[in-house]
């Protein structure tokens, strides 16, 4: 009895081995495989990096720089015979309607007219507002090619709010006017390249796999094995040029 037990452990502990052992070698040819891979399209991957991160480099210090200057409007909406905390509350709620009459074509109108050559259209395409969340600031941005242009109309776009707003409607305007900017806030060459060589990595990675799909040759053994239904005994390596010739 007792060896009938000795024998059915060492007949499970031999089994057990045996599926590592196959496991082991299935794992170890896996990740030849992907070492393969990645030897065999390691220049698609050098290349997609190398021509789109250089490229897109190429091309963002080619373009001309782009400044942006930004003036500050406060905005404070209410009476005399109201308290501060209403008051606040009334210019938070009226925040977004103003925001969005700074760039009201009787706004810039008024600019327009002061600078030959300057439509009302390419005035709009320059001028931004931004409305400062839980403030009574909407920050007004002018971006040009020239810094000293892109200073200038911030301060006239925001003083001919400032007097549309004054006028028009029971509130209180401040400017704070713009500073010359000094560095531009784009093109970013450094930025652009690296989110070009990220895009050359994805193009080139996705192109290994259309091509590996495409590809029906066995590259593995278990390719192999699954094709022909059958184990494998042993596999004998490839032998590049020189050790088959110093075997011989």
């Amino acid at each position: 009895m007792l060896c009938c037990i000795i024998r059915l452990k060492l007949a499970c502990f031999s089994v057990l081995q045996l599926l590592v052992t196959k496991d082991g070698i299935r794992m170890q040819s896996q990740l030849s495989h992907y070492l393969m891979l990645a030897k065999r399209w390691a220049w698609m991957i050098v290349l997609g990096i190398v021509i789109c991160g250089g490229g897109t480099y190429i091309v963002s210090k080619l373009m001309p720089p782009v400044y942006q200057a930004s003036a500050i409007i406060v905005l404070n909406l209410g009476s005399i015979n109201s308290t501060a905390f209403d008051n606040t509350n009334a210019s938070l709620a009226a925040l977004p309607t103003y925001a969005q009459l700074a760039t009201n074509p009787t706004v810039l109108e008024s600019v327009v007219a002061q600078h030959k050559g300057l439509t009302l259209n390419e005035l709009t395409a320059m001028v931004s507002v931004k409305p400062q969340t839980n403030t009574q600031i909407i920050e007004l941005d002018v971006q040009n090619s020239d810094p000293q242009q892109a200073m200038q109309l911030a301060n006239e776009v925001s003083l001919s709010f400032e007097h549309y707003a004054n006028t028009q409607f029971p509130a209180s305007v401040q400017i704070l006017p713009a500073q010359l900017p000094l560095t531009p806030v784009s093109p970013k060459p450094l930025l652009d390249a690296g989110i070009g060589a990220l895009a050359g990595l994805a193009l080139a990675i996705a192109l290994i796999v259309i091509f590996e799909w495409i590809d029906d040759h066995a590259g593995n053994a278990e390719e192999v094995q699954d094709i022909l239904g059958v184990d494998a005994l042993t596999i004998i390596p490839r032998l590049s040029g020189k050790a088959a010739h110093s075997k011989c």
